[in-house]
């Protein structure tokens, strides 16, 4: 499969909400399409399917543990890689599609912002959170775009070096990263 076809076929599985939220648990921790399917509330056979699609594209592995008998129900699974869309994927990618892919992470992105409030963590030492507006020339938006794809490569190679030094899962701090850049309506009069 070449790279184009590949990005294709990442791209239309991640456009599917339930795939995203796979996605993301299986980041975090193992899981059976049991689990899964009964923390999403969806049938088993519907989380199967996306299971399948995902392990055929490499994007999530069968590992050891408990429950790993009994079918595709009782098998334990966890992401192999990050999958993420780059730049020129996201180019190439079918714009009807863009809008279903951006809904289900930003309903990631609430979900995570909503069990940190809950949870009381948002407002941690430690966190980071800010808002900045920018007004840009084509040159300072090309930098911009470049400056947060280097951000985001350089947080994959912290949790990169992170996985080699955990030796224990209970010395592990689960945290996350939202990256958003979005651009905004064109400037007006009536907007501050």
């Amino acid at each position: 499969m070449d790279s184009d076809s590949e990005n294709a076929e990442v791209f239309g599985v991640l456009a599917h909400p339930t795939t995203v939220h796979v996605l993301s648990v299986l980041s975090e921790r193992s899981a059976t399409a049991g689990e899964l399917a009964a923390e999403l509330d969806c049938p088993l056979r519907h989380v199967s399917a996306h299971l399948a699609k995902l392990e055929e594209l490499g994007l999530v592995i069968e590992v050891a543990g408990e429950g790993g008998k009994g079918g595709s129900a009782g098998k334990r699974y966890r992401s192999r890689k990050l999958a993420w869309i780059d730049r020129e994927a996201w180019e190439e990618a079918d714009r009807a599609e863009r809008p279903g892919v951006t809904a289900a992470i930003l309903g990631l992105v609430e979900k995570d912002l909503a069990e940190a409030v809950a949870a009381g963590t948002l407002d941690g030492d430690e966190n980071h959170i800010s808002r900045t507006p920018l007004l840009l020339d084509a040159e300072g938006y090309e930098e911009l775009v470049g400056v947060l794809d280097s951000a985001l490569e350089a947080i994959v190679e912290v949790q990169e070096r992170a996985k080699g030094r955990i030796e224990d899962e209970d010395e592990a701090f689960l945290t996350v990263v939202h990256l958003l850049q979005c651009d905004l309506p064109p400037l007006s009069p009536d907007r501050p």
